[in-house]
């Protein structure tokens, strides 16, 4: 990989209305339809928490993601809630 080679996660048309924070996890997994499919996988990354009022955002990747990692979950840290997911495109 080249050193100019970026690798990012661009969230469009999402945003919260909520002052407790919510992150955005990639999880290995076809799909999150609630929240015990993301408690019980291993496999996710926390990429931060997601900007409350901004409907788009973008977040640097360390590197390509690996190929499990399929899903985008919104996580609520305070409840420990999936509040939302979708597949990467």
């Amino acid at each position: 990989m080249a050193a100019t080679d970026t690798h990012q996660l661009v969230l469009e048309r999402v945003a919260v209305d909520t002052q407790d924070p919510v992150h955005v996890y990639l999880v290995a997994l076809d799909e999150a339809p609630n929240t015990r499919a993301v408690e019980v996988t291993e496999d996710k990354y926390d990429l931060g928490e997601l900007e409350p009022g901004s409907v788009q955002q973008t977040f640097e990747l360390p590197s390509a993601p690996d190929a499990r990692l399929r899903v985008v979950v919104l996580w609520g840290i305070k409840y420990g809630v999936n509040l939302a997911q979708a597949k990467l495109r």
